[in-house]
């Protein structure tokens, strides 16, 4: 094989891939490298030379070729980012269908040499091989028949091109199948000579490809010549193994057509025998007179590969790979993105880019203290998300706004944290207080494709819709090890949900495993009216303190100063507490009252209806919830007519809807900021938050028919010792009482018993004392007596409390030496009316078990209530097993398993009993100080069972 006329470089690739002073195991994998790269090189060399040839039909698309260049326009498209070998072996065949008899001759005798049929010799021998270490690496397909190629079987070299690709199509089976060439050459019996032969007729028969002319070409210099500007241009030509350089000089005008500074050639011949150069980018470079073809596009650029010396060689680049294969550009045809343009400025200073919208003329009021805690506690921290959630028109957005500023304009260059600040918005509308109008406006992303794209578009790549997601992804990563980026997605709560929980997936999850020794190149701040879980650093932005609300007034009014007497400083607090410091509504109040010179008092009345504009905007979510589902707008409004905390028992009570409805309701209101929790005394309760006050407010009379119901309601179906339990002052005792108490202080008994003097009836301070006297004092007999008081109090009404009954069957089995078990289990007996949706299965069943097993221990000198004794025990482990297995403890925990495995054996089912116990051992492993006690018990029941 003479190898002296082929492009430069190869001539000393294919010796070293036949040298036989190495290894033998590295002969095989290196015969198999370079076959690979030599094939994957040779298919790009003649698909840039065809695309050349014929991109004008390519850019076109003219219906006469469509059927021929629309496949080769879709694989540049869609599968051009890091094309696998199928894939260049894909667009190679439709290239090789595209060439006609008006090809240069060179192109002509490539096609011959792509369909010329070949004798396959030992190319078959090593396709063989190859099949069988391939079949080792791959998982068996059942009914899958096997590839034997025969030595005197002919085939394209187009169509054993193939055949390689079935064994080499990603980049990891080229690796896979190396390493076990290496592990397993000689136990699987492979022949070195075979394999050298194919790699030398394949390398025959592509040289019609490999020993094309090639020209590289690199400006020289610029140089003035009668009033023209001049380039002088270096060029080296590769042809027949001989190397030559010279020099020509072309006008500076002529150059700005394509604007290069290097650039690579393939000559051919055309019509008449005239030569033409065609640029193989961005396929093919030459460097060093090495040659580099195509791998992949990084965030970086395209990275180039050289088979002749492994290295490898990155050109930066924004543009998709397709967009850069044509020298015009057929992104006309490509559909817009439906996002508004993202306009990006740079600081000159500290180099720091963003896209920080602007804040308009409005002035940025206070919040040091919130824009000093997201810094301190989300901005600052290493992985650390964040999400900035409050009503509709809080400020959110204007204050990552000036966060964002702040951060832009970081003058200390050594303690700059972020060099890009990125802002997508999906906001569908916004107020105009000016006009008190709600008006639209299009969503900048509704997906985390979209997301991406414009991350992309900020570091100015092109065509970023053409990239399929994962294509993204990988840019995404790539730029997120590069820079150092801040991602703030404002107005969360417009995604669709499915969207956002692939969102924070991505950034929560993806990006923080992809970037685990780079913690702190990244970070995403999220803006939402709602809660979301997601595992992000939450912070609720409320409304404004009150001398800020007088610092926006201030500012507003200054552009009225002209035309309006200022406010008086009562109306700036009416303005305040009627609209909780919440900045849209305060800029509502003050539209109305400068631009539409309505009176306040009406002004203050209007934020009652929920028809308000200003309304509408901020509690756009929370009114659409409301119109599909009526109990929201029940609990609100009950909420808003009680003025204080009650629990979703009481809300039930009243509104007579099932508890279990109150409760699936209560999550939602909680996420949408509607209600706030409080965690006061024994239940949870909930109160209308004051963000969203003026709604409820405007719900109360808006719907009058269902507020007099309820009203109604709560007269009907409450008695005045019930109606006790809803006071707000009760709350406010027992969490001063629970202070004193926390800290020590002596004083706390007292204070609680004086408070007692003045509310005697009370459950709630009364349950408290009886709590404290239990677990403080000891004084257990006392805190029984008040206990069973309010239980009586309450069964008089018809309402016992599960958590009173809890607490008195508690104090009943602290009594030392001997628990009461008798009356604790009356208490039982009555929790189990409650045991709606057998909550209470565990606390009763393991309280069955314990005494079972404390009856099976004890001794009965009489013989027959021995008999009842005994039968007492398996009774109570009965009906206790039942309780337990029938609730179905989540993830069945190992203490459970002990338990039931108690139950059994007070049974005396040991071999139940057995099974359960070393279930339990089993599921301890996280527990090692329950293990001992379980293995002494599972001894316990072995030696008893012999």
């Amino acid at each position: 094989m003479d190898s002296k006329n082929f492009i430069p470089g190869i001539s000393t690739f294919i010796s070293n891939a036949l040298d036989s002073n190495k290894p033998l195991s590295r002969q095989y994998s290196d015969l198999f490298n370079s076959t690979i790269n030599i094939l994957e090189f040779s298919l790009q060399l003649f698909i840039v030379s065809t695309i050349r040839v014929f991109e004008e039909r390519l850019i076109k698309e003219d219906d006469a070729y469509k059927k021929k260049t629309q496949p080769i326009n879709e694989l540049l498209k869609q599968g051009f980012v890091a094309p696998s070998m199928g894939t260049i072996s894909q667009l190679a065949k439709n290239c090789f269908y595209l060439i006609d008899d008006t090809a240069p001759v060179e192109l002509i005798e490539m096609k011959k040499a792509m369909e010329n049929l070949i004798l396959l010799g030992p190319i078959s021998n090593y396709l063989n091989d190859l099949s069988s270490l391939f079949e080792t690496l791959e998982e068996p397909k059942e009914f899958a028949a096997k590839t034997v190629y025969n030595p005197n079987t002919k085939r394209t070299l187009l169509n054993i091109v193939n055949d390689f690709t079935k064994v080499r199509n990603e980049s990891s089976h080229l690796i896979n199948i190396m390493a076990r060439i290496e592990d397993s050459h000689l136990i699987l019996g492979l022949n070195l000579k075979d394999w050298q032969d194919a790699f030398e007729s394949l390398i025959t028969n592509l040289s019609p490809i490999l020993t094309s002319e090639i020209k590289h070409k690199q400006i020289d210099k610029i140089y003035s010549k009668n009033d023209e500007k001049i380039i002088s241009i270096n060029t080296r030509t590769y042809f027949e193994g001989k190397i030559i350089d010279s020099n020509e000089s072309i006008k500076l005008e002529d150059w700005y057509e394509e604007q290069w500074n290097e650039k690579t050639e393939i000559i051919l011949t055309a019509s008449k025998g005239k030569k033409k150069a065609y640029n193989l980018s961005p396929f093919i470079l030459l460097i060093e007179d090495r040659p580099y073809y195509y791998k992949k596009t990084k965030a970086s650029g395209y990275q180039y590969f050289s088979f002749t010396n492994d290295k490898t060689h990155t050109i930066k680049s924004r543009k998709k790979f397709n967009r850069s294969v044509y020298s015009s550009s057929t992104s006309n045809n490509s559909q817009l993105l439906f996002w508004t343009k993202v306009t990006t400025v740079t600081n000159s200073a500290n180099k720091i880019r963003a896209n920080t919208p602007s804040q308009g003329s409005s002035q940025f009021i206070g919040r040091k203290k919130q824009i000093a805690k997201i810094r301190e506690e989300i901005i600052e921290i290493p992985n650390q998300n964040g999400i900035l959630y409050g009503p509709g028109g809080v400020g959110k957005t204007a204050l990552l706004i000036e966060l964002s500023k702040l951060l832009y304009e970081e003058t200390d260059f050594e303690n700059i944290l972020y060099d890009n600040i990125i802002w997508v918005s999906a906001k569908s509308n916004f107020y105009n207080w000016e006009q008190n109008s709600t008006i639209s406006s299009t969503q900048q992303f509704e997906s985390l494709k979209n997301i991406m794209q414009i991350m992309l578009t900020f570091f100015e790549y092109e065509d970023v819709d053409e990239y399929i997601e994962d294509e993204l992804k990988d840019l995404i990563f790539g730029l997120m090890e590069e820079n150092k980026i801040l991602l703030i997605l404002d107005n969360f709560e417009t995604v669709a949900k499915a969207e956002t929980n692939k969102i924070i997936e991505f950034f929560g999850s993806d990006v923080k495993k992809r970037l685990k020794h780079l913690p702190n190149n990244f970070k995403v701040i999220i803006t939402s009216r709602e809660l979301i879980p997601s595992g992000y650093y939450q912070i609720k932005l409320e409304g404004l303190e009150a001398k800020e609300s007088n610092l926006l007034i201030k500012s507003v009014y200054e552009r009225y100063k002209n035309s309006h007497e200022p406010l008086t400083a009562e109306q700036c607090s009416l303005i305040y507490k009627a609209t909780s410091g919440i900045p849209i509504v305060i800029k509502h109040c003050l539209g109305q009252i400068f631009e539409f010179q309505v009176p306040l008092n009406e002004i203050i009345r209007g934020l009652s209806e929920s028809s308000n504009e200003v309304i509408k905007f901020s509690y756009s979510e929370i009114l659409s919830n409301l119109k599909k589902d009526d109990c929201y707008l029940k609990i609100l409004i009950l909420l808003e007519i009680m003025g204080e905390p009650i629990s979703a028992r009481q809300i039930s009570l009243i509104l007579e809807i099932p508890i279990n409805e109150i409760n699936k309701h209560i999550p939602n209101l909680l996420n949408f900021l509607c209600i706030d929790k409080l965690n006061i005394g024994i239940e949870e309760k909930y109160r209308v938050s004051c963000q969203i006050g003026l709604l409820a407010k405007s719900l109360s009379v808006d719907y009058k028919e269902v507020t007099d119901v309820i009203r109604k309601n709560i007269s009907n179906n409450l008695t005045p010792d019930q109606r006790m339990d809803f006071a707000t002052v009760e709350l406010e005792i027992v969490q001063i009482f629970n202070v004193y108490k926390d800290t020590g202080d002596g004083y706390a008994e007292y204070f609680l018993k004086e408070e007692l003097k003045k509310r005697p009836n009370s459950f709630l301070l009364r349950y408290h004392y009886a709590l404290f006297l239990k677990d403080r004092k000891r004084e257990l007999k006392q805190a029984i007596d008040i206990l069973k008081k309010i239980d009586d109090e309450m069964n008089k009404l018809g309402k016992r409390d599960p958590k009173v009954l809890i607490l008195l069957i508690q104090t009943y089995l602290s009594i030392d030496p001997h628990p009461d078990y008798v009356r604790a289990y009356e208490c039982c007996r009555a929790l189990l009316k409650f045991n709606e949706g057998e909550q209470f299965n565990i606390f009763i069943g393991e309280f069955l078990i314990n005494w079972s097993s404390v009856l099976r221990t004890s001794k009965e000198y009489d013989p027959i209530k021995d008999i009842q004794r005994r039968s007492k025990v398996k009774e109570l482990a009965e009906e206790g097993i039942k309780l337990i297995e029938r609730k179905k403890p989540e993830g069945q925990q190992h203490n459970y398993q002990y338990l039931i495995a108690q139950g059994y054996a007070n049974q005396l089912n040991g071999a139940k009993a057995k099974e359960y116990i070393k279930n339990a051992i089993n599921r301890a492993n996280n527990d090692l100080s329950d293990i001992p006690r379980y293995e002494r018990f599972l001894t316990f029941v072995e030696k008893w069972m012999q």
